[in-house]
């Protein structure tokens, strides 16, 4: 009997001992019916993530699983899952982040237009943890020129706490942010930066809850979605014509319900490049490679040229300074917070509501709260 393959994952961030990776790559692993164990040390295949520099000790087979916008490095890594649109067998684009590939066959076989629409009694949400992208930022104060949008997450925040609404990290953060989405006819659903290829789970949340997502992100998302199922600010010159737009949409019933009764796919089918079928064979061809390849990791050319390279986590952190991250976390987070709450005590004050004082203040160890 063959030796067991030998795996690991590391730095996998704030995903604790790489457990959603492993969870995302068993069942792939068991359909290609190899025997493998995962090991501390002297694995045959690393799996990389995104939050450290550790992957550097392993002079194995590497393989960066990336849903960030971050390039696939060649002379660091033997293959790379990442978002960008690369033509290479090096290569497999795993977009939407691990646990939202997993659920989008939920997306084929959208309900009845009318049944969506049914109970969406506000205008538009916007929830997010990441106060840095100016974009979204733009498009949330223009469009509240028009009605009130919804923040439920910390980045100026205007609605009461909802409990894990915006906290990334919060274990069912997920579902809280799409039992939100759930009540609103559009959801800003703005990436973090725009890059071809780079699409994340925020227009698989909206899409979900059949609330109609207003994307930024990929240029190129008309090539994964139905065009005509959603808002695509790239097809438009600038954001006031995106508000004029939604403006449009929701002034008119008719084509409110058009655009709901679109399928969020074209013919209402996942495309084959995302069905589970890729990524297991794609891993595949990884492990029947093991043995009979030189890792870069012990090329030396790859290595002189990877010298230096900073690694995908100090990537991502260096995009901002920390004073931009100091301004936009007490501009966007911090203030917005404050006035919110400020409202809300105003608020209970005029109202002569003082039971929700006299709880607020007893809140605490050994108080009622």
């Amino acid at each position: 009997m063959e030796r067991p393959l030998r795996i690991h994952f590391t730095d996998v961030g704030w995903h604790r001992h790489g457990d959603l990776y492993v969870r995302w790559t068993h069942p792939h692993f068991d359909a290609i019916g190899m025997a493998w164990k995962q090991v501390v040390d002297d694995p045959d295949v690393v799996f990389v993530g995104f939050g450290g520099e550790d992957y550097r000790r392993f002079d194995c087979v590497r393989v960066r699983m990336a849903g960030e916008n971050v390039r696939p490095n060649f002379d660091e890594f033997d293959f790379v899952m990442g978002v960008d649109i690369l033509d290479d067998p090096r290569y497999l684009r795993v977009p939407f982040g691990n646990r939202t590939y997993r659920r989008l066959h939920v997306l084929a076989g959208k309900p009845a237009a009318e049944k969506i629409a049914r109970g969406r009694t506000g205008f538009c949400n916007f929830v997010y943890s990441n106060p840095h992208p100016p974009e979204r930022i733009r498009l949330f104060r223009l469009l509240s020129r028009y009605r009130k949008v919804d923040s439920f997450g910390p980045v100026l925040n205007n609605m009461p706490f909802e409990p894990h609404a915006g906290e990334r990290y919060a274990p069912d953060w997920p579902e809280v942010k799409r039992r939100v989405q759930a009540r609103y006819k559009f959801t800003i659903a703005f990436e973090s930066e725009s890059w071809p290829g780079y699409t994340t789970e925020k227009i698989c949340d909206a899409m979900e809850t059949g609330t109609i997502p207003i994307y930024w992100g990929n240029p190129r998302i008309a090539e994964d979605f139905n065009p005509r199922s959603f808002i695509n600010c790239h097809a438009y010159d600038s954001l006031e014509e995106v508000v004029e737009r939604i403006i449009e949409i929701d002034q008119d019933d008719a084509l409110y319900m058009n655009m709901l009764a679109e399928p969020w796919f074209e013919n209402d089918r996942v495309p084959d490049r995302f069905r589970p079928e890729m990524v297991t064979a794609f891993l595949r061809n990884i492990f029947l490679s093991v043995g009979d390849m030189l890792p870069v990791a012990r090329q030396p050319e790859a290595r002189a040229r990877a010298s230096g390279a900073l690694s995908p986590g100090k990537l991502l952190h260096d995009r901002y300074t920390p004073r931009q991250r100091w301004f936009c976390r007490h501009r966007y987070v911090t203030w917005p917070a404050f006035i919110n709450r400020l409202r809300r005590v105003a608020r209970r004050a005029g109202e002569g509501d003082w039971r929700w004082f006299r709880k607020r203040l007893t809140r605490g160890p050994g108080g009622d709260g």
